[in-house]
């Protein structure tokens, strides 16, 4: 799912291209309306989902004194709603699988001062933290990747 057409259906074309049968949803993920549509979409095509996959992100460098509250709540309902949004409508069916996978992409920037970004440094802490209590609940296994310029961690 994403917010844009264009570069959805020319991944698409590129996958199908080498026989790999996929689909595509535009959406936002802050909408959980969009989130809960792709996840039954891909549920129906396929009869299961077996892997998440979050990857959404909104970032823009700003110092926290010159950050607008619009603009830390949208960075925030990308990154953190976002990934809440597309695991809660996915819970069900992951569980169902019985072999499930939650895979989140995210960013190292909450573990040292990123005084242009603490805005990205909040909405990631608030990932992370979600995951290692979300992942003690349930039996879905969770690979929290992270990355920075010279670092890639697997938790």
């Amino acid at each position: 799912m994403g917010r844009r057409e264009g570069p959805l259906k020319a991944a698409i074309e590129s996958l199908n291209s080498e026989g790999i049968t996929a689909m595509f949803n535009t959406g936002d993920v802050r909408n959980f309306d969009d989130c809960k549509k792709v996840v039954d979409q891909t549920v129906a095509k396929f009869g299961r989902l077996d892997i998440l996959v979050n990857n959404a992100a909104g970032n823009f460098l700003a110092v926290a004194e010159d950050l607008s509250p619009k603009g830390f709540k949208t960075v925030m309902e990308i990154d953190t709603f976002g990934v809440f949004h597309m695991c809660h409508a996915s819970f069900e069916h992951l569980k169902k699988s019985g072999d499930s996978l939650i895979i989140n992409i995210s960013a190292t920037l909450h573990y040292g001062a990123t005084f242009w970004q603490s805005h990205a440094s909040a909405a990631k802490a608030s990932i992370d933290r979600f995951f290692f209590s979300f992942s003690k609940l349930f039996n879905i296994f969770i690979f929290i990747y992270l990355f920075s310029l010279n670092l890639t961690t697997k938790l």
